[in-house]
């Protein structure tokens, strides 16, 4: 499958953080979201770090996951988080963060 295929994973982010006050730096900040018909779900910063979503589920079946993310430095961070079904589908939702001190 393709992004293009009609049957391709389901995925959310619950509550995405938006913006975020922290003390002290670095600052790890939790995305955590639903998914549907995927073997992984991964995240990946532009110009940060990137690394798989741990899984929740009970089942083991990634319908819900944990992402914890450190941050180094204050600024905006565009955030992709991407889930992966068996056929190799994909389905990515984006989110920012604005972390400030």
């Amino acid at each position: 499958m393709s992004d293009s295929d009609s049957a391709t994973p389901a995925l959310a982010i619950d509550d995405p953080p938006g913006q975020v006050h922290a003390t002290e730096l670095p600052l790890e900040v939790v995305l955590t979201g639903t998914a549907a018909g995927v073997t992984g779900v991964r995240y990946e910063v532009t110009d940060g770090p990137s690394g798989a979503a741990e899984n929740t589920a009970p089942a083991g079946d990634f319908s819900t996951w944990r992402a914890g993310i450190t941050l180094p430095t204050t600024g905006t961070f565009r955030v992709t988080v991407v889930a992966t079904d068996a056929g190799g589908g994909t389905r990515t939702v984006p989110a920012t963060v604005e972390l400030h001190l």
